[in-house]
């Protein structure tokens, strides 16, 4: 399990910086204070993303919302991209929320999580 969560891990940051961009990544990092792990990559990237991990066999969403790596800004927006995505009982969607909040450090991925949130209960 351990040896799968880390190339998990691994696949999804090497994902992240294929889509990064230089000049994005400067220009996020002045809009977003006291923050310095911007990858810049832009959010409809991230959304495309988020949607082929999830519709991926191979992919276990339960094991990669668990994960409490916030090293790179863009992987928590995905998580909470995915979270939004995601089709689950109220339970288990208040239970992914309350496990995101406390990932949330700025502005940027407050919004992208909340405005990925359509699921109503």
């Amino acid at each position: 399990m351990f040896v799968y969560y880390m190339y998990m891990i691994d696949f999804v940051k090497d994902k992240l910086f294929e889509l990064s961009e230089p000049e994005y990544r400067t220009f996020s990092a002045k809009l977003i204070p006291n923050i310095n792990n911007v990858l810049g990559v832009r959010v409809p990237l991230l959304r495309k993303l988020a949607k082929e991990l999830y519709k991926s066999k191979e992919f276990n969403l339960r094991t990669f919302l668990e994960i409490e790596d916030n090293l790179y800004m863009e992987f928590t927006m995905l998580q909470g991209i995915l979270i939004g995505l995601k089709k689950s009982e109220q339970d288990e969607f208040f239970y992914d929320i309350s496990s995101f909040v406390p990932k949330i450090n700025n502005w940027a991925v407050c919004d992208i999580f909340c405005s990925s949130l359509k699921q109503a209960h």
